[in-house]
């Protein structure tokens, strides 16, 4: 089996306009969504019984949709209930998604810096459409993107599908394109589809599942931000 290849960039300064377009992905890159998500796994775990995890246990369990984490935070789960239960969370995370979301500090004028520089800036998450134009929408975050690709659009990271979309949707190519994640789905599919990838140590794990690839990520979004310069 052929290694993945992964074109990484964690250090090091850059143009503003490095890359034509990048693309974000959104719960652990973009958005700190943890407490929300975290809010609406426990309220399911409390109507079946069982008590609230601290939100660093659910956290790590994002990133490979909604049926992975349920199966993994759901003590004693039936593989047939799983479904059923992801729909009750899904439910109460529809009812609490913009809660506390909010951007990652600096992120949202890094945006807009790149966007000045006439970078084609995109989210690229595995989150469905439903819930992600909920927060978009909700915290009005609607002129910050110039599109947005979803988990039920079409197949989901770790396939480079979505990532191909936010490329087409910005006329430029895999070479010129940066995706920008907190986890090794993120990772895969930036390598599928052939373009550069940064990896950033502040998300739902802390960067230990990237670390863990070869590829250790940027701490802290300052100094993300630091390294576009221009």
């Amino acid at each position: 089996m052929t290694e993945l290849a992964i074109k990484s960039w964690a250090g090091g300064q850059v143009a503003i306009d490095a890359w034509r377009s990048v693309s974000f992905d959104l719960d652990g890159t973009f958005a700190d969504t943890s407490t929300d998500l975290a809010a609406a796994l426990n309220a399911l775990r409390v109507e079946l019984g069982q008590s609230p995890l601290p939100t660093p246990d659910v956290a790590r369990f994002v990133g490979r949709g909604a049926r992975w984490l349920v199966a993994n935070c759901i003590d004693g789960i039936d593989d047939a209930a799983v479904d059923e239960h992801v729909q009750r969370f899904l439910n109460y995370y529809e009812h609490c998604c913009c809660d506390t979301t909010e951007p990652y500090e600096g992120l949202e004028d890094l945006v807009r810096r790149l966007r000045a520089a006439g970078v084609v800036v995109s989210i690229a998450t595995n989150k469905p459409r439903r819930f992600t134009e909920a927060i978009i929408d909700g915290l009005e975050w609607g002129d910050w993107f110039d599109s947005v690709h979803c988990g039920d659009d079409g197949p989901s990271k770790p396939d480079p599908s979505m990532i191909f979309a936010a490329i087409e949707s910005a006329q430029t190519a895999p070479e010129h394109h940066l995706h920008i994640g907190d986890t090794p789905t993120d990772a895969r599919a930036a390598g599928h589809a052939r373009c550069h990838f940064t990896p950033v140590a502040w998300g739902m794990d802390t960067g230990k599942a990237l670390a863990e690839m070869g590829l250790p990520g940027f701490d802290d979004p300052s100094d993300l931000i630091a390294a576009w310069v221009g």
